[in-house]
C-alpha cells in the first residue's frame, strides 16, 4: 500500500472510532438523545462500519480521480510542510474568529440568538470527525468527481479554472445544505421555509466561506490541507468559542 493510502487510512480510522464513541459522550440539550431506535452500544458498532464503508469507498474513488485532475497527493512531508499543514491551519484559525464575529452580529437580528455548539469535549470530537469526514464528501470526493467529469471528460480540459471554479461553488451549496436538517432540528421546525431567513443567510456566509478556502486549499495542497482549514476553523468556532 503506497503512503497515500496509508494516511488516508488512519485518517479513515480516526474518523470511525472517534464518532463510534461520540455516541457517548454528552451532545447538549438541543440534541434528542432519549429517542434512540437502538441501544448505544448497536449505534456505536454500526456508526463504525458504516463509516468505513461510506467514507473508504468515497475517500478511495476521490483520491483514484484526484491523480487524474492533478490534485496534490495525500502526503505530510518536511519540504511541503507549510503548504499543506501550517498556512492552511493559519487561514482556518482566523477564518474561525470571522466565524465568531459574524455569529454576533447576526445573533441581533435572527431571532434566535448565537448558534448553539456541542458541548465540550463533545465540540472537539465533531471537529475532528466534521473536518476528517466532510473534507472526504464535498472536497475529496464531490469536486473531484465533478471537475473531472466536467473539466476532464466532458469538455476535454478546456477552460478549467472556470470549471473548477464552478464545481467549487457546487461543493458550497451542497456543504451549506446538507447543514439544514441540523438547523431544523435545533429550531425545531419541520420545514425549511419556517427557519428565518437571517438564520439561512448566515448558514450560507459561513460554509460558504469555510468551502471557498477549503476548495482552494484542496486544488493547491491537496486534502490535507482542506482538512486543517476545517479543523481549525472548528477548533476556534466549536471548542474555544463553545466553552466561552
Amino acid at each position: 500500500m503506497i503512503k497515500e493510502n496509508k494516511i488516508f487510512l488512519y485518517l479513515l480510522l480516526t474518523l470511525s472510532v472517534l464518532s463510534a464513541f461520540n455516541i457517548y459522550l454528552p451532545q447538549g440539550s438541543e440534541l434528542p438523545i432519549n429517542d434512540l431506535p437502538a441501544s448505544k452500544e448497536v449505534i456505536s458498532i454500526a456508526t463504525f462500519f458504516i463509516i468505513i464503508l461510506l467514507y473508504g469507498v468515497l475517500g478511495f474513488i476521490g483520491i483514484k480521480i484526484s491523480k487524474k485532475i492533478e490534485i496534490p497527493n495525500i502526503r505530510i512531508e518536511n519540504k511541503s510542510i507549510k503548504k499543506t499543514i501550517y498556512f492552511p491551519s493559519v487561514v482556518g484559525f482566523f477564518l474561525g474568529i470571522f466565524f465568531i464575529l459574524v455569529d454576533i452580529i447576526f445573533s441581533d437580528f435572527n431571532s434566535f440568538g448565537n448558534l448553539p455548539h456541542p458541548p465540550f469535549p463533545t465540540s472537539l470530537l465533531a471537529s475532528i470527525t466534521a473536518a476528517i469526514g466532510e473534507e472526504i464528501i464535498f472536497r475529496l470526493f464531490f469536486i473531484s468527481f465533478l471537475y473531472w467529469l466536467i473539466g476532464y471528460f466532458i469538455l476535454k480540459k478546456k477552460y478549467l479554472k472556470l470549471v473548477y471554479i464552478f464545481v467549487a461553488l457546487l461543493s458550497a451549496v451542497a456543504f451549506t445544505v446538507s447543514h439544514l436538517p441540523s438547523i431544523m432540528m435545533l429550531l425545531g421546525v419541520e420545514k425549511i421555509s419556517n427557519i428565518n431567513n437571517i438564520i439561512i443567510l448566515e448558514l450560507f456566509i459561513l460554509n460558504g466561506s469555510l468551502s471557498f478556502f477549503a476548495a482552494y486549499y484542496f486544488k493547491k495542497a491537496g486534502y490535507i490541507g482542506a482538512v486543517m482549514i476545517h479543523l481549525w476553523v472548528d477548533i476556534v468556532w466549536h471548542v474555544i468559542w463553545g466553552l466561552i
